[in-house]
């Protein structure tokens, strides 16, 4: 067999440099969809749950500040009615009801904080003294909130907080500038029984 008849029957094995150029780009576009198709959902998942961890971490301390204020407040209310009993002489009349609402309420707007109400309710006697609820509910910063409170504990020793409800307007800012919408419920201790019936009244 002649050269030229071994070279006709030899098969052609074309080289890298040979493959089409066009194929190798599009296996790379196709790679290149697949890949940012199959990571942007994750990405967007991890980003959500990042999210959702930090606001669950947020309402978390929350939670934990407010326990922390109802437990104070429940000792001060031990306090408050141990020194009341030790001296009754020290509580104002029934009838200075309203002077006690508006020195509370001016706290209040000294801690910018918003009161959209203050509620006293009826007023019950007891053996030294006597007692009236008062519910109070506004808004304003978490931080104030606090301060309110200690406020509330240093300037009034014969109102004591029996009860402190916290919710936040707004999940996404930090818990202590998050602008929460607050409910104190407070018993204020007077002095005997007289004019007890008037005392749901401002």
């Amino acid at each position: 067999m002649s050269k030229a008849n071994e070279a006709a029957g030899q098969h052609h094995v074309p080289r890298w440099s040979e493959i089409d150029g066009g194929g190798i780009v599009a296996i790379i576009v196709l790679s290149a969809i697949f890949y940012f198709a199959a990571l942007d959902p994750v990405m967007q998942r991890r980003e959500a749950a990042e999210a959702q961890q930090r606001m669950l971490v947020a309402q978390a301390q929350k939670a934990a500040d407010a326990a922390i204020a109802l437990h104070t407040a429940q000792d001060r209310l031990a306090e408050v009615q141990q020194a009341i009993a030790q001296s009754p002489q020290k509580l104002e009349p029934l009838r200075a009801l309203n002077n006690r609402l508006a020195g509370i309420t001016a706290a209040a707007t000294a801690r910018q904080l918003d009161i959209a109400d203050i509620r006293p309710g009826a007023a019950t006697a007891g053996a030294h003294y006597t007692t009236v609820p008062i519910a109070i509910s506004g808004s304003g910063s978490f931080a104030n909130c606090v301060r309110y409170l200690h406020d509330l504990h240093r300037s009034f020793g014969d109102t004591a907080v029996i009860g402190v409800r916290l919710m936040s307007n707004g999940q996404d800012a930090p818990a202590t500038s998050a602008t929460l919408t607050f409910h104190l419920d407070l018993r204020w201790y007077a002095a005997g029984a007289a004019g007890a019936a008037g005392a749901g009244g401002h």
